[in-house]
Formats: structure tokens, C-alpha cells, sequence
């Protein structure tokens, strides 16, 4: 037992010990057999015998390791490829909603860009809207207490123009007006009225005022005109048209004229006022329907854009969760790959070891084996028997190897036939030999030959399975960095195409939008040129039928005053005449009065249009405008994105080729033949086992020959004799 157990210590250490561990396990062994069996074969053969089924047993194991191996290579393939693709999935997935958020990010700093704005320009109208209220109810307020002024101003005129008129007449209550007479000015005519309480005070103070003022503004005339404010010599009550009832009919007429104006000023004023506020409040409204829907689109897309960056976080994670499966997977695979690289080692370092021993065993042991196995004494008719069985044996061996020649040439998934083909040769020539120089035992050379051809193809099935071991980690590690680089450009170009096709629409907005501008610029200056013609028109017609207006009113307050006077005898023989006249000359003050309402009407509607128009294109302007600026930021920020991606894509481009440059090298080296290496590994199995069967037929001969020779005659009989007993 002591054997054994130095055998398998021997066999952890150098390849050499494992040789001699080998040899020592086999040969106690088959001494152990020699014991147990009285009528035991040659142990050296028995040794060889079992040197030979450890062979095999290890070439058993590394098939099945082998076949094991190629199920897990095949399942870390099949698995690492739909790892693969769910990574290829999530990245594509993952720069779709990356380009979601960057359209949507620049979606919201354009809307809160447009909010602002919005807000700004709401508040400036609002605040622009509040000013001019205010202004209008200053002028408002103004404007009634001015008609107020001036009605209570008109008022006063005529009791005064009623008092004068009481007071010529002799008209009872006269009395009391007699100081009246010794006016000479309008100042001294109001004082003796309110003297006489025929008005107050506050009347009295107002046709004062209104005398003064009238009398500043005609202070630079003729003397003339100066007689409004005197009495003229002679009786002032003489007549309808005394100087003090003419100097306040003019008062009263320039008074109405007063009224007239800041009443028409008023309308203007509020006209003016209404037409501000209702573009005002239309610019504001639909500010206020763009800001609504800005808001709603903004919220829309800080939705979509906090949607997508959730996805994007989930989908990262599970990215990342797959990338370290793999990365697990790699590195298990890998493992595996690499143990059983060292498996496959070990049992070819085995092999060798085993190979070794028999070698040394063939070749170092032939003649002890001659001495102690062989017959003390032969007869030459014996050998000459035995000689032609072994001659017989040898035969069926060279004819057994020059098979495994010929299938070996014939077929393209072995290397070896060449060799076999020799080693019959030399087969041949050892037997030839041995028969030409009586040898008995011709079969040590040939052992040896075969021992050496099967430790070569056992080296050469050994390298096969480096080899193949190193071609699939290669190929693998390289179509994985392949399969990265491609999906790195199909995910670069995807998103350059995007990123591209997203600018060139950007692009196409904005010239849409600039020759909506220059339209709309080109209406705007049609509009201004129309309404700058038709505003001339205006001004023009205007002032020439208010004149015209103006003249007939003069005319028939001319011919009406003269006709009026009932005492004058004269011009009733041609009042009627006259009456067809005035009649006549009211027509036409209607027709200019209906003319020039039209045209004050149509002004009014074509500047109310043309200033709604212009609020409208003033709008539609400012939010084209801010579109083109914001889509052009938006397609530069995009090209530049492109260049970089393009630059990173040559990058990779570059990566990739070089990747595709060794792999088309590995492939080359490792598939240059047509064979696979499964089919090489059968072929060498079968000459290995053809080795084997010549190994065994020779084995065989020597036990015959063994087992006839008398038991008596061998060296160490009495030893063995006394084992039995």
C-alpha cells in the first residue's frame, strides 16, 4: 500500500515525478495481480496494459469535459446575446427619451420665456390702461365743471338780455332799472342790475369774467371793437339793436362757441379714450389667451419632460442592472473557461507523464524483462514456432497501422497519415529486422515506436484544445467589443439623424415664420400707406365742409335776422321769396352736416380698423419674432450636439475598424481550416484507439507466449512457488 500512496504524492509534482509516480502505481499493480492469479501474465506487460487504460480514461474524461464545455460555452452565447440585445434595446430607448426631454426642456425655456414676456407686456397695457383712465376722468371731471361754467355763463345772458329787453320796453318792474340808463359800459350795466336784484352776484361776477376775457383776446384790434365794452352816446334802450344787447348777444354766441368746442373736445377726448381702451383691452385679452395657453402647454411639457426623466431613471437602473448580469455572466463564463483550460492542461501534462512512463518502460526494461521473464533454456524448435506466431502478430499490426495511414490520408480532418504511413514503414522494417536476426522478442522496438506516435498525437489533440480554447475566448471577447462598437454607431447615427432631421425642421419653421414676417411687414406698410392717404382725404374734406357748414350758417343767421325784424315794411313784399331761400340754404346746411358726419363715421371706423388691425399685426409680430429666435437658438444648440456626436461617432468609427481589423485576423487563424475541431478530435480518437488495438494485439502475443512456456523453467520460479504457498 505504501506504493501506491508514494505514487500519488509523486504525482502532484514535476511532470517527470509524475512518470515514475505512474510507473510505480502500475507496477504494483501488477504485482498485486502476479499474486492473486496462479497462472499470471508478464507484469511488465500487465503494467503497460494498465498505463494504457488510464490513457484512455483520462482521453474519457477530457471528452466528456469537453462536451460539458462546449454546453456551457454555448449556453454563456446564447445567454450573453439576449443580454446583449436587451442593452442595445434600453440604450436606444434611453437617447429616445433623452432627446423627449431635451425637446421638452427646450420646449419649457421657451414657454416660461414667452410667460415672462407675456407677463411684462400684460402689466406695461394694464399699466398704460390705468393711466389713461385716470387721465380721462381728470378730463372728465374738467370738462363738467367747464359746461357747467359756461351753461350757468349762457343762463345769466339771457335774463340779462331779458332784463334789458323788460327794461326798454317800459315793461312793468322797470322802475327799479332806472339807474340802467346811466351805464356807459357792460361792468357798470351787471353792477346796477344786481344793485336792483334783477340778478345775483355770482351771474353778475360770471358775464364780468366773461366780458374780461372777451375783452383780452380782441385787446389788440381796431377801436372799433372796443365799443363792446362801452355804452355808445345817445339813448342805449333805442332799438332792438342797442350796443349793450349786440355786446351780449356776442357774449352769448361766443360763449355757445365755447361750449361747442370743449364739448366736441370732450367727444374727441373720449372717443380717443374708448378707441385706446378697447385696443388695449383686445391686446390684453388675447395676451391673456396666449399666456393661458402657454401655461397649459408648459405644464404639459414639464409632464412629458418629468415622465420621461422617470423612465429614464428606471430604465438607467435596469441598464445598469443588465450591464452587471453580463458583466457577472462574462466573468463566470470566463472562469469556466479558464478551469477548464487548466483541466484540459493537467490532463495533457497527464498524459505526457503517462506517456513518459510507458516510454521508459519500453526502453529501459527490455532486456531485465528478457532476463527475468524470458525461457532459462529454448529449443530451437520452440522459437522457431513462437517466432512465426510474433511474426504473424507483428504482421496484423503493420496492416492495422497502414489502415489508419490510409483513412488518415484520405480524410481532411487529420495531419497524421503521413506520419502513421512512416511508422508502418519503420514497423515493417523492426520486424524484418528481428526475423533476419532470430530475435524471439521483436516487440520492444515496436512498442516504443507506437507509444512514441501515441504520445504525439495525444501532444497534437492537447494543442488542438489550447487552441480552440483560446480561438473561442478570442472570438468571443472580440464579437462582444464588435457587437459594443456597432451598437454604438447604429446608437450615434440614430441620434444624429434625429438631432439632424430636428434641426432641418427647426430650419424650415423659421423660414416659414420670416416669410410670415416679411408678409406680414409688407401688409403692414400697405395698411400704413392706405390709411396715411385716407387720413389726408380726411383732413382735407373735413375742414372745407365744416367751412362750407359754417358759411351757410352765417348766410341764414344773416337772412334770418334781416327778415326777422317785423316793423321793417319793406321786406315783407319779399319774405316769401326769402323764406324759399333760407329753406334752401337749410338743405344744403343738411347736406353738409349729413356729409360731414359720414365722413367723421368712417374715419373713425377706418382708424378703429386700422388700429385694431395694427394691435393684431403688432401681436402676431412679437410672437412670430420670438419663435424665429427661440427655434434658431433651439437648431444651433441642436447642429452643434450633431458636430460633437459626428466627432464621437468617427471616434468610434475608428474603434470599430480596428476591432474589425482583429477579428478577421482571429478568424483567419482560427478557422484557416475547413475542419472543426470535433471532427479532428474523432479523427485522432480513432488512430489513437487503432494505436491502441496494435498495442493490445502485441500485449496479447507476449502473454501466449508466456502462458506456454513451462512454469518451471522461468527465472524466479522457487520465488514465485513460494508466494503460492
Amino acid at each position: 500500500s505504501s506504493v501506491p500512496r508514494a505514487a500519488a504524492v509523486a504525482a502532484r509534482g514535476h511532470p517527470a515525478m509524475k512518470a515514475l509516480g505512474v510507473v510505480c502505481l502500475a507496477l504494483s499493480l501488477a504485482l498485486a495481480g502476479a499474486d492473486a492469479e496462479e497462472a499470471a501474465t508478464n507484469p511488465l506487460a500487465k503494467v503497460l496494459e494498465l498505463l494504457s487504460g488510464l490513457q484512455q480514461q483520462v482521453i474519457s474524461e477530457g471528452q466528456a469535459a469537453q462536451t460539458t464545455f462546449n454546453d456551457i460555452s454555448s449556453a454563456c452565447e446564447d445567454r450573453s446575446r439576449e443580454l446583449h440585445h436587451e442593452i442595445k434595446a434600453g440604450k436606444a430607448s434611453g437617447e429616445e427619451l433623452k432627446a423627449l426631454i431635451n425637446e421638452q426642456s427646450a420646449t419649457i425655456l421657451a414657454l416660461t420665456q414667452k410667460i415672462e414676456d407675456l407677463g411684462g407686456n400684460i402689466a406695461d397695457n394694464e399699466a398704460e390702461l390705468k393711466e389713461g383712465t385716470e387721465i380721462r376722468e381728470h378730463e372728465a371731471a374738467t370738462f363738467g365743471a367747464e359746461e357747467k361754467e359756461l351753461l350757468q355763463t349762457l343762463d345769466a345772458i339771457k335774463r340779462a338780455t331779458a332784463i334789458l329787453e323788460r327794461a326798454a320796453a317800459g315793461a312793468a318792474g322797470a322802475a327799479s332799472l332806472a339807474q340802467l340808463k346811466g351805464a356807459r359800459s357792460l361792468v357798470q350795466v351787471f353792477t346796477a342790475m344786481v344793485q336792483a336784484n334783477a340778478v345775483n352776484s355770482a351771474d353778475a361776477s360770471r358775464l364780468t369774467a366773461l366780458v374780461q376775457m372777451d375783452g383780452a383776446q380782441e385787446s389788440d384790434e381796431d377801436d372799433a371793437d372796443d365799443e363792446a365794452l362801452g355804452v355808445p352816446a345817445g339813448n342805449v334802450y333805442e332799438g332792438k339793436g342797442g350796443a349793450v344787447a349786440d355786446a351780449l348777444e356776442n357774449l352769448s354766441e361766443k360763449a355757445e362757441d365755447q361750449l361747442e368746442a370743449a364739448r366736441k373736445a370732450e367727444t374727441n377726448a373720449l372717443h380717443n379714450y374708448q378707441m385706446k381702451k378697447q385696443a388695449l383691452e383686445d391686446e390684453m385679452k388675447q395676451q391673456n389667451k396666449d399666456m393661458t395657453t402657454s401655461k397649459q402647454s408648459l405644464s404639459t411639457a414639464q409632464e412629458k419632460k418629468a415622465s420621461a426623466e422617470g423612465e429614464l431613471s428606471v430604465g438607467t437602473k435596469d441598464l445598469e442592472e443588465v450591464v452587471k448580469v453580463l458583466g457577472d455572466l462574462h466573468h463566470d463564463c470566463m472562469a469556466k473557461a479558464a478551469a477548464f483550460q487548466e483541466e484540459t492542461k493537467i490532463r495533457g501534462e497527464e498524459l505526457s507523464a503517462l506517456a513518459a512512463a510507458k516510454t521508459v518502460l519500453s526502453k529501459s526494461t527490455g532486456g531485465a524483462e528478457a532476463q527475468v521473464y524470458s525461457y532459462e533454456q529454448q529449443a530451437p524448435s520452440f522459437v522457431q514456432v513462437k517466432m512465426a506466431s510474433a511474426q504473424q502478430s507483428a504482421i496484423r499490426v503493420v496492416h492495422l497501422i497502414r489502415r489508419l495511414a490510409a483513412d488518415a490520408s484520405s480524410s481532411h480532418a487529420s495531419s497524421s497519415g503521413e506520419a502513421l504511413s512512416q511508422l508502418s514503414s519503420r514497423i515493417a522494417s523492426a520486424i524484418r529486422g528481428a526475423a533476419l536476426s532470430g530475435s524471439a522478442a521483436p516487440f520492444d522496438k515496436v512498442k516504443g515506436m507506437i507509444q512514441d506516435m501515441l504520445a504525439k498525437l495525444r501532444a497534437d489533440a492537447d494543442k488542438d484544445a489550447e487552441k480552440k480554447a483560446y480561438c473561442e475566448k478570442e472570438m468571443a471577447y472580440t464579437t462582444e467589443k464588435k457587437d459594443e462598437k456597432e451598437e454604438d454607431i447604429e446608437s450615434l447615427s440614430t441620434k444624429i439623424e434625429q438631432m439632424s432631421a430636428g434641426s432641418v425642421k427647426l430650419k424650415e419653421e423659421v423660414a416659414v415664420l420670416s416669410q410670415e414676417l416679411g408678409a406680414l411687414l409688407r401688409d403692414q406698410a400697405v395698411m400704413d400707406k392706405i390709411r396715411a392717404a385716407e387720413k389726408q382725404t380726411y383732413m382735407k374734406a373735413r375742414p372745407e365742409i365744416e367751412q362750407g357748414i359754417e358759411g351757410v350758417k352765417s348766410a341764414l343767421k344773416i337772412l334770418r335776422d334781416y327778415y326777422a325784424q317785423s316793423d321793417d315794411v319793406s321786406a315783407s313784399s319779399t319774405s316769401a321769396g326769402a323764406d324759399g331761400i333760407i329753406g334752401a340754404m337749410e338743405v344744403i346746411e343738411s347736406d353738409f352736416s349729413k356729409q360731414l358726419a359720414e365722413i367723421i363715421a368712417e374715419e373713425e371706423r377706418a382708424t378703429s380698423e386700422y388700429d385694431d388691425r395694427t394691435k393684431e399685426n403688432e401681436v402676431s409680430k412679437s410672437m412670430k419674432e420670438a419663435d424665429v429666435k427661440y427655434k434658431t437658438q433651439e437648431a444651433a444648440s441642436l447642429d452643434k450636439t450633431t458636430t460633437d456626436s459626428q466627432g464621437d461617432l468617427a471616434n468610434v468609427n475608428e474603434e470599430y475598424a480596428a476591432v474589425m481589423e482583429y477579428f478577421d485576423n482571429i478568424q483567419k487563424a482560427c478557422t484557416a481550416k475547413a475542419e472543426p475541431y470535433e471532427e479532428r478530435a474523432k479523427a485522432r480518437a480513432n488512430e489513437i484507439q487503432g494505436l491502441k488495438e496494435a498495442m493490445q494485439i502485441l500485449a496479447s502475443q507476449s502473454a501466449t507466449l508466456i502462458q506456454r512456456s513451462a512454469r518451471r523453467t522461468l527465472r524466479g520460479a522457487a520465488v514465485l512457488s513460494a508466494d503460492d504457498n
